[in-house]
C-alpha cells in the first residue's frame, strides 16, 4: 500500500445501508453533489453538500428529490448554480442547487449512464446503456441540439475545455470523439 501524508478520510458518514452511486464536485466552491440509491431500487435521493471553509458537516445537505431509480452521473454547470442528474429512470433533470427545485426535466429514453454539462453552460451530454446514441440538450431551449451514433453502449462522456468537441467512451473499448458546432 502507498501512503499518502495530504490524503485524510473524514469522519462523517451520512447513510449506513445505501449505496453511493455519483458523486460531483462544484468547481467554483466548496459543494459536493452525491446520490444515495437504496438497495431496493427505489427511488435516489441526491444530495448537495454545502461546506464553507472545507467544512463538511451533515448540518448542511440539501435534498434534491424526483428521479424514481438509481441515480447513475453528475455534473455541475459551470456557475456552479444547476446540478445535472441522469438515472435509470431514463430521465434527466437539471437542479437549482439553492431552492432545491427541479427547473427542466429530459426523457432520454434508455437508462443513463453519462452526463456532462459543457464548460461554456450551453449543453448537457447524456449517454447511456442499451443505447448507442448521444444526445446533446440545449439547457436554454430545452430541445435536442444533436445526437452521435456510437458503435455501442456508451459508458462516459466528456467535454473539451472550449465545448467545441464531445470524448465518449463505449462498452466495447472504443473512444470516439465528437465535433460540437
Amino acid at each position: 500500500m502507498i501512503y499518502y501524508p495530504f490524503r485524510q478520510q473524514l469522519p462523517l458518514v451520512l447513510s449506513q445501508s445505501d449505496p453511493v452511486t455519483a458523486v460531483a464536485w462544484a468547481s467554483n466552491d466548496s459543494r459536493l453533489a452525491f446520490s444515495l440509491s437504496p438497495l431496493s431500487m427505489g427511488p435516489s435521493i441526491v444530495k448537495v453538500w454545502n461546506a464553507p471553509g472545507g467544512q463538511f458537516t451533515a448540518l448542511n445537505i440539501t435534498d434534491l428529490k424526483g428521479h424514481n431509480s438509481t441515480v447513475t452521473s453528475l455534473s455541475w454547470s459551470p456557475d456552479g448554480k444547476f446540478l445535472v442528474s441522469g438515472s435509470t429512470d431514463e430521465t434527466v433533470k437539471v437542479w437549482d442547487t439553492v431552492s432545491g427545485q427541479e427547473v427542466a426535466s429530459f426523457i432520454y429514453g434508455k437508462n443513463i449512464k453519462s452526463v456532462a454539462w459543457s464548460p461554456n453552460g450551453n449543453y448537457v451530454a447524456v449517454g447511456g446503456w442499451e443505447t448507442v446514441s448521444i444526445e446533446i440538450w440545449d439547457v436554454a431551449t430545452k430541445q435536442i441540439a444533436a445526437t452521435f451514433i456510437d458503435s455501442d453502449s456508451v459508458n462516459t462522456v466528456a467535454w473539451s475545455p472550449d465545448s467545441t468537441q464531445l470524448a465518449s467512451g463505449n462498452q466495447t473499448g472504443v473512444v470516439s470523439i465528437w465535433e460540437v458546432k
